[in-house]
């Protein structure tokens, strides 16, 4: 059963990936505690800029990392998903959403370099 230091791990290595792909031309992310924030780059409305995200987290009660589209403050309506913590799942989990709110294109491989 994954640990705490899975969780820690999974996000290290998410970010690491994130940084060394094409991704990081669209998007850039900031910290807060434990919690990843993913904005998009390079849109239209700053205000929407700042009031929209990805929040990425890991869950301590359940071990897994939780993931939450921050666009709407009615806690019923926003997009959320939950991962076990191994980095594979979390970069697919990444690109299967960004491409879900189409801030990156439908080219899966493109962002998803074979290991």
């Amino acid at each position: 059963m994954p640990g705490y230091e899975d969780m820690q791990t999974s996000m290290a290595d998410l970010c690491e990936w994130v940084s060394a792909s094409e991704l990081s031309n669209s998007i850039f992310g900031t910290t807060s505690m434990h919690t990843l924030m993913i904005f998009q780059k390079d849109i239209e409305s700053e205000t929407r800029q700042r009031s929209q995200y990805l929040k990425i987290e890991p869950n301590f009660e359940t071990k897994k990392i939780d993931f939450t589209f921050m666009d709407t403050y009615t806690i019923e309506k926003q997009w959320k998903r939950t991962e076990e913590p191994f980095a594979e799942d979390l970069i697919k989990r990444l690109i299967g959403f960004m491409k879900q709110i189409h801030w990156i294109e439908k080219d899966y491989q493109r962002y998803y370099p074979t290991p």
